[in-house]
């Protein structure tokens, strides 16, 4: 029997979500406890119980006097699982394609049958993220976020936490990857539109070929920077 969620889980995982999305930022102030109440229309000890999931998370930080805001270590944490990066740390950048290629190209499929609404709405925001990034860092950030709510679509967690610790990996090796950004930004963009689209529609064919295309295109695009 499934258990049903609290109301402070809900909360939770809906504030969480807004931070993921970019609708709330690091340094933002969460609005009061009274406005929380009123939009989610819940008590206040679910309100704060939900707050408290999020700071043991490293989502909110609570500031003496001043409220609660949302913090920046939670990108450290998102990635992280540090038994699989063990096992994933001492191989080179090209054997790492290799198992991000293997796993991606195998997402389709299992998106087209189980992505929702939510999936969908994810990937949209991170791709508006794409689009109004400033610099190729921050844009690099975004689309390793567009891959992970990729797999996410998936919803096989043992998929999504070996994503995590690749794009954790990628993370710390980003030299590589800018430049290759700066390649394919403009294109990698354009594809995310329509991959999703596609998966929307479930376009199953075109959804792959799509995805095909843009890791063969970042495959090539390593090679030419001598990613080994």
């Amino acid at each position: 029997m499934k258990l049903e969620k609290t109301m402070s889980l809900k909360i939770a995982e809906s504030l969480k979500d807004d931070i993921e999305f970019g609708v709330l930022k690091p340094g933002d102030k969460l609005v009061s406890e009274r406005d929380l109440v009123r939009k989610f229309q819940a008590s206040r000890s679910s309100i704060r119980e939900a707050v408290k999931i999020l700071a043991s998370l490293g989502y909110i930080e609570s500031l003496e006097r001043k409220g609660n805001y949302v913090s920046a270590k939670y990108q450290d944490k998102k990635y992280e699982n540090i038994q699989l990066n063990e096992l994933l740390k001492n191989g080179s950048i090209s054997d790492l394609m290799e198992v991000r290629f293997f796993l991606e190209e195998n997402f389709i499929k299992l998106a087209i049958q189980r992505a929702n609404e939510k999936d969908f709405k994810k990937m949209k925001a991170v791709i508006t993220r794409m689009k109004n990034s400033e610099d190729l860092s921050t844009f690099l950030q975004a689309d390793m976020d567009f891959h992970l709510a990729l797999a996410e679509t998936t919803h096989n967690e043992l998929i999504l936490e070996l994503m995590k610790i690749i794009i954790k990996r990628i993370g710390d090796n980003q030299d590589y990857f800018l430049a290759t950004a700066l390649r394919t930004r403009l294109y990698t963009i354009d594809s995310f539109e329509r991959l999703v689209d596609n998966l929307i529609n479930k376009n199953l064919d075109e959804a792959k070929r799509i995805h095909y295309e843009h890791l063969h295109l970042v495959k090539d695009a390593l090679e030419k920077n001598g990613c080994s």
